[in-house]
């Protein structure tokens, strides 16, 4: 009889125990709202606010994340533009783990003042959704006056867009879209466009010219093709000119490619 007593209190302290243990699992696991595949982030929105951002200075956010899914998911590419840099630790996550992302964001590089808005872009081996896109948005405030004339930020050439990424959301396979990209030389030297060059799907449509004179804007056009693509898709294409603080800018667009007449298909790919 006392066997069996016994017996119940620790088959009942075994259940208690697990109870517990998957009540904080679901705890740990509602921190991240954001659901991206088989990753939570530590965050209200796919879209954050960095706030008011002063030049002369790195700025430096921590975001959570969490492994939701049953297999090991690693982070392998975290590179972004020449402004932002990106790590995450782990690099690898087990199931049910945690690490953190390390976003340094230096606004000196981004040659623009007030409401700045860019992309975070992270791929991954998750096999339910392998890219990773946040957005953010800074204030850039600058309290010195511009010695190089009206708009100008440098006495060199600036090249300087409008934008750096464009989602065009779903697109149905076989079909093409066009996008055009606008920049302006913000240096009080000629910007020279040396060379374009665009990833596969991802044609430049209209050129801009060989060379703009300071405070001059112009654009690049570019076509996203969808053949034999299904899913999520990244484009982009590279621009180097005579930037010496930026040679080369990478133009990204990302979206979803789906076949025409898919019923169940999910049109929040990235849970927007």
């Amino acid at each position: 009889m006392k066997n069996c007593l016994f017996l119940l209190f620790v088959s009942l302290m075994v259940m208690l125990t697990s109870v517990g243990i998957a009540q904080n699992s679901n705890t740990a696991g509602d921190a991240y709202k954001v659901k991206i595949g088989n990753i939570g982030f530590a965050l209200d929105s796919i879209d954050f606010q960095l706030g008011t951002v002063m030049t002369g200075k790195v700025f430096e956010k921590e975001i959570g994340v969490m492994n939701l899914g049953k297999k090991n998911i690693g982070f392998l590419n975290t590179k972004q533009q020449p402004y932002l840099d990106v790590i995450v630790m782990p690099a690898n996550l087990a199931p049910g783990s945690t690490g953190k992302i390390i976003m340094k964001f230096n606004p000196d590089l981004c040659y623009k003042i007030g409401k700045f808005d860019a992309e975070v872009t992270m791929q991954t081996d998750d096999p339910v959704n392998a890219y990773k896109f946040l957005y953010f948005s800074a204030y850039i405030v600058d309290d010195t006056v511009s010695k190089f004339g009206y708009g100008l930020i440098d006495s060199v050439p600036r090249l300087v867009f409008d934008q750096l990424n464009y989602s065009f959301g779903d697109l149905s396979h076989a079909k093409s879209m066009e996008y055009n990209f606008t920049f302006k030389n913000l240096g009080a030297e000629e910007l020279v466009i040396d060379s374009l060059s665009a990833s596969k799907g991802c044609k430049v449509v209209a050129f801009p010219k060989k060379v703009y004179s300071p405070g001059e804007t112009g654009s690049v056009t570019i076509k996203i093709s969808t053949l034999y693509s299904y899913g999520v898709q990244h484009r982009w294409v590279k621009i180097f000119s005579n930037d010496p603080r930026n040679p080369m800018i990478i133009l990204g667009t990302h979206g979803s490619v789906y076949y025409k007449g898919e019923k169940n298909r999910d049109t929040g790919f990235c849970y927007e």
